[in-house]
């Protein structure tokens, strides 16, 4: 009896010292980064090309919420014209902006760490944008760095998974030549459960 009794106690103790399995999340992640513990990659194939006036949804951690929006516009007539590429943070999502100018989407390298150290800001973040008329001609946005092309750069962005913070990046490819400009979004990887 006394075996059993104790079997029985020790078989309780056992049970209720059980561990939870703990989930992990990734504090940050690398521009750029496509594998890794915590890491969910998704490779567009193709790539979604974006001309004249267009919109491309994309949803970061495959969860079918989009997450942000990435559109371009464009309009040219005989001394008249604009064009732009604008990132759109959905929902409560968040943009990495430069410290000078949070109405643009920071430009990040390869390699750039993502993370709650970067400067983040809820709304649109404006990649490029240029606009002349005859009097006048201006461009601002990060992505074109005084340059018609900006190629295999990085937008970090941040999502709020119900309690939890994720990060990410969307690679994006953006050109503005005269007569019109595209985008394309090659890929993007956020950080996920482990």
């Amino acid at each position: 009896m006394n075996k059993t009794l104790f079997l029985g106690l020790l078989s309780i103790l056992l049970i209720s010292c059980k561990k939870e399995k703990q989930t992990s999340f990734p504090e940050y992640i690398l521009a750029g980064q496509i594998s890794g513990d915590g890491i969910l990659y998704t490779d567009r194939q193709p790539d979604d090309t974006l001309t004249y006036s267009s919109t491309k949804p994309v949803d970061i951690n495959q969860d079918g919420v989009d997450d942000f929006t990435i559109a371009t516009s464009f309009f040219q007539q005989p001394g008249f014209g604009y064009g732009s590429c604008i990132i759109t943070a959905l929902h409560s999502n968040k943009l990495a902006a430069p410290v000078s100018d949070s109405t643009c989407a920071d430009t990040l390298r390869k390699n750039d760490t993502i993370s709650r150290s970067l400067n983040w800001h809820q709304s649109a973040g404006i990649l490029y944008y240029w606009y002349f008329d005859y009097q006048s001609n201006e461009s601002m946005g990060l992505w074109s760095l005084g340059s018609e092309t900006c190629k295999n750069k990085y937008i970090g962005v941040q999502v709020l998974v119900g309690d939890k913070i994720i990060y990410g990046w969307i690679k994006l490819d953006y050109t503005n030549n005269t007569g019109w400009n595209y985008a394309m979004i090659a890929d993007y990887a956020c950080t996920a459960a482990y």
